[in-house]
């Protein structure tokens, strides 16, 4: 694994990556190779002679063909200190053989996903980034089984198109044959993946049983679900797009910050128990938002749920009254604006107030008005395409500041808190404060 302070750092190109390169750089081809490499089970890799070895970084990574004594056991090992005079460089982990006239590669990315998944199972992914590039559409199925890293120091995959760190996002194509585009299963993943689009799976676009695992930027879409994990789950600005089920599912404790469901065949965002804040759920053909587990805290902060008019459709359900907290959301449109399960204690109740609900045949089932409601229309931009508010509507100005959870009020750009999960513009014009369905373009 990558010791303390020297992270990895891996790259993927699946149009021009070898799998047969060491994965340090972004280039197709290695930075430097030979033939007559040599170990002698210290730190130190002798090359051949008159390597030139300008081009290799500390952190870069040499595979030593039949070696298996680096990374999880495998052919490649990160440079730690490099000679250019003496033609020699220092590795982690140590060689365990001696051995001589080994062939060897410097740098150069992967082609693959699935082989890049071998050099952090077992939980040897902490320290270690995987730059993936949207060079192809991938049509393979990357499966975190287990650990990948530490809570400390988790793994991470991210999607570039031109140049890391751009938030250019990756696809992958699990062709309606694989169960997942990116699969994770068991406890204690500890991975992180941005930037990634999964589609056309047959259980869920992402995810799995996997748990302590954060998505950020992805989308899920074209698939039963869009994103399924265990607790521990974090989404974040994430958009799960005409799944024939459920959006998003998490079983246990799962977060759900800035994301969108739209056009689900069943819940848009559905936890056992959670935070779902700066959401919007739009055309779902269940509940909006759908908390299925009881005697635990169910939080709904700043989010806008638009029914679309569908009968079926209630805004936010809860199947515990008595641990909810429902603060500065717009519901629109629905069936049933909020409905729990049972009516619970009043007392029970630890906050419910700054709401707008407009436009429902029924506003509350087992539920009552909060303090601060609002009551008229919302006034979107572009019921739709745009859910920021036009100024003047009854969501602007009229949010509360709720301190639960980490989470606080939307501010807009006049320095008050608006309702919903958008905030109003600053000037005359009928224009949003920031699309209501961002993430279409992004993603």
């Amino acid at each position: 694994m990558a010791i303390a302070n020297i992270p990895l750092t891996l790259f993927v190109d699946g149009d021009i990556g070898s799998d047969s390169n060491s994965g340090s750089t972004a280039s197709g081809s290695p930075i430097v190779s030979g033939t007559a490499g040599a170990t002698d089970t210290t730190s130190t890799v002798a090359l051949d002679s008159s390597t030139d070895l300008s081009g290799v970084s500390v952190g870069d990574t040499i595979r030593l063909v039949g070696e298996l004594s680096g990374f999880n056991n495998l052919e490649v090992y990160e440079i730690l200190t490099i000679n250019d005079g003496a033609d020699t460089i220092t590795v982690n982990p140590t060689p365990s053989s001696t051995a001589s006239d080994i062939t060897w590669h410097i740098g150069g990315a992967f082609k693959t996903l699935v082989h890049t998944v071998l050099f952090h199972i077992n939980g040897n992914g902490q320290n270690i980034t995987v730059n993936i590039k949207a060079s192809v559409t991938y049509t393979e199925m990357p499966y975190f089984n287990g650990a990948q890293g530490i809570a400390t120091a988790p793994m991470k995959w991210i999607g570039y198109t031109t140049t890391p760190g751009d938030n250019g996002i990756v696809t992958i194509d699990a062709e309606s044959s694989r169960a997942y585009a990116i699969r994770t299963n068991g406890s204690n993943i500890f991975a992180q993946v941005t930037n990634i689009h999964g589609l056309n799976a047959t259980t869920s676009a992402m995810g799995g049983n996997g748990q302590q695992v954060t998505w950020r930027n992805c989308k899920g879409s074209a698939s039963p679900k869009g994103f399924f994990s265990a607790s521990g789950t974090y989404f974040i600005g994430c958009y799960a797009l005409n799944n024939t089920a459920i959006g998003f599912t998490g079983g246990g404790e799962c977060r759900t910050y800035s994301c969108v469901a739209e056009g689900n065949g069943s819940h848009g965002i559905n936890c056992d128990t959670g935070v779902v804040y700066g959401c919007l759920a739009v055309s779902n053909a269940d509940d909006g938002i759908n908390f299925d587990n009881s005697n635990d805290y169910q939080v709904v902060i700043g989010c806008t749920i638009d029914g679309d008019n569908d009968d079926s459709t209630t805004g936010i359900k809860l199947t515990d009254p008595n641990q909810s907290e429902i603060v500065n959301c717009i519901v629109y449109d629905c069936a049933v604006g909020i409905e729990a399960g049972s009516a619970g204690a009043e007392s029970g109740r630890r906050a419910n107030y700054n709401n707008l609900l407009n436009g429902n045949a029924t506003d509350y089932v087992n539920w009552e008005e909060g303090e601060r409601f609002q009551s008229g229309a919302p006034l979107f931009v572009n019921e739709g395409t745009d859910y920021g508010l036009q100024l003047g509507s009854p969501a602007e100005g009229n949010g509360a500041t709720p301190a639960i959870y980490g989470a606080t009020g939307r501010t807009n750009a006049n320095g008050g808190i608006d309702i919903g999960a958008f905030a109003a513009p600053v000037g005359a014009a009928a224009t949003g404060g920031g699309s209501g369905l961002a993430h279409s373009g992004e993603l």
